[in-house]
């Protein structure tokens, strides 16, 4: 996830007053209310579950393991919350309750994977129950899955990363305390609550987004007129020497990895659509105040990173490009998605809006863990069978190599499409640390298997007699398929015989008025069977056409 200042307006969180929160209700942040709302079109789909599950061996000392866990919650705010609908709108409240863990026995025969995932994607009513619920499925004394699922409008993954830590260290007993909580999510949006973006920065977003086209990638189906939220998820591992090759890149000019990956797929898109003004959107943390280091909550804020394309242009200049767009944004980002979808004019009501189509994030923390005195913890990759967005590229570095997720709406997607754009996108990435100095349009992205079959359908050269001219071969057609049909045009179909007719009465006017052997004759005439029989009504009177 890409990493920024918070632009807290006017005042700080510490001039606040809410650091406890807690007290009654509080309203929701813009993006818990966006999620909460896209979460209930989602047809009952878990479209904003966030599950995390653990394969754990050992002698897990369950009794600790549940204190850990209502610690945990009892110490995050965010945990215990539920939205309520009130005639004043929607607000969220923390419940005095505990967090209890679900057990399942299913025995050593037991089809551990289907009832894992129908716990994962059961779907949470945020108005009757916590949004983070824990289930312990047991095999034997020392072999279980342990699955936490938070949903999504009260948590982000460095939100993941705290609830873990903070298990960890009431598990294990650590000798040091967590960080104290500076500001609670309830707190924290009641501070929002009312706070406008600067001007600045709505005439920003205004200015960047004005030029700025709708991103059509080439679908496999067509959009559908409401979206079904159903998607499927594709991984694949980027090698070392790739790895290594990014960052090195990225350093040489002065960039992130993240904005080096943002160019390389920006240079992707280019040359799958052609288009030259697009955006990829792009979660920025809200955690870069002390205040919200170590709060839990929905704590990100989702923004379009601009992007125009100049096809003459070097991919170092698009690296270039790409940083400046992206400071730009960190600079411009006390906005919410929906109010830049209001200054750029774009329904808010539409859950997969133009601007962020495609989404990208980059995380260099690696993958989410859990450590556990005298416990194996192996992760289990889960998915929720959903897709927020037309495409979402997460990346994640991992010893030394970097693990890509391409999460894709299924409506419109075929797996095939998109395990080809991922080997494209790294087909690019290597062929731009090899020359970052080239004309992005000269980058190669394709492997070598498709360039063989492109040189195979475009090997169109045959064998004809070369004494003879076109108008020549042409009557051998006639003579030898007179009946047979020569041109196709909306819907009629004329034959061989008849274009000849047409053609002879073409020359014979054009040498009536003078037109002889190698003359020039302009001809401008829409694609019709009228434009075939002039062309060769001209070369029939031996001169040649000129478009």
């Amino acid at each position: 996830m890409t990493e920024s200042p918070l632009v807290s307006g006017e005042q700080g969180l510490a001039a606040s007053g809410l650091h406890g929160g807690g007290a009654g209700m509080a309203p929701l942040t813009e993006g818990q209310e966006s999620l909460y709302i896209l979460s209930k079109l989602g047809n009952g789909l878990p479209v904003y579950n966030m599950p995390f599950a653990f394969r754990l061996g050992g002698p897990l000392k369950m009794e600790a393991f549940e204190n850990a866990l209502r610690g945990v919650a009892r110490r995050h705010h965010a945990l215990r919350s539920r939205i309520l609908e009130t005639e004043q709108g929607l607000r969220q409240s923390v419940v005095d309750t505990e967090i209890s863990v679900v057990f399942h026995d299913l025995g050593k025969d037991g089809v551990k994977e289907t009832a894992l995932a129908e716990r994962a994607n059961a779907p949470f009513d945020l108005t009757r129950e916590a949004p983070f619920r824990v289930d312990v499925f047991e095999r034997g004394a020392e072999d279980r899955i342990a699955l936490f699922t938070l949903h999504h409008a009260f948590g982000d993954l460095s939100a993941i990363r705290i609830l873990f830590r903070d298990l960890e260290d009431a598990y294990n007993g650590s000798a040091d305390a967590p960080p104290p909580n500076a500001i609670q999510m309830d707190a924290y949006a009641a501070q929002r609550a009312g706070v406008a973006p600067l001007e600045k920065t709505s005439s920003f977003w205004r200015e960047r987004l004005a030029r700025v086209a709708d991103l059509e990638l080439p679908l496999d189906r067509p959009r559908p007129r409401m979206a079904s939220f159903r998607g499927a998820a594709h991984d694949t591992k980027f090698s070392t020497a790739l790895t290594s090759g990014m960052k090195t890149l990225a350093r040489a000019n002065k960039c992130s990895p993240y904005m080096a990956f943002l160019a390389v797929l920006q240079t992707l898109i280019y040359r799958y659509t052609n288009q030259r003004e697009f955006t990829i959107a792009t979660p920025f943390s809200l955690r870069q105040e002390p205040e919200l280091e170590n709060t839990i909550g929905y704590l990100i804020n989702l923004l379009p990173i601009p992007c125009s394309i100049n096809p003459r242009m070097t991919f170092r200049d698009l690296l270039a490009e790409a940083r400046k767009s992206c400071l730009d944004v960190f600079a411009h980002q006390d906005i919410s998605l929906r109010r830049i979808l209001q200054e750029a004019k774009i329904s808010t009501d539409n859950p997969k809006n133009a601007l962020s189509r495609v989404v990208f994030q980059y995380f260099a923390e690696g993958p989410v863990t859990l450590n556990l005195n005298g416990v194996s913890a192996e992760p289990v990759r889960l998915h929720t069978g959903t897709s927020k967005f037309d495409l979402c590229i997460t990346m994640a570095e991992a010893d030394g190599t970097i693990a890509a997720e391409f999460e894709y709406d299924t409506d419109i997607f075929n797996f095939e499409t998109i395990e080809r754009l991922a080997r494209h996108l790294a087909n690019l990435a290597e062929s731009a640390v090899r020359n970052a100095d080239a004309e992005i349009g000269q980058l190669n992205f394709l492997t070598a298997s498709e360039k063989c079959f492109i040189a195979e359908i475009n090997e169109t050269r045959t064998a004809y007699p070369r004494d003879a001219t076109i108008d020549q071969l042409f009557d051998q057609q006639v003579a030898n398929h007179p009946a047979k049909v020569a041109v196709s045009f909306e819907g009629k179909a004329i034959t061989y015989q008849e274009v000849n007719r047409r053609a002879e009465r073409v020359a014979q006017f054009l040498i009536n008025r003078g037109v002889r052997a190698g003359d020039f004759v302009g001809v401008c005439l829409d694609r019709s069977p009228t434009l075939v029989a002039a062309l060769l009504g001209v070369l029939k009177a031996g001169a040649a056409f000129v478009p």
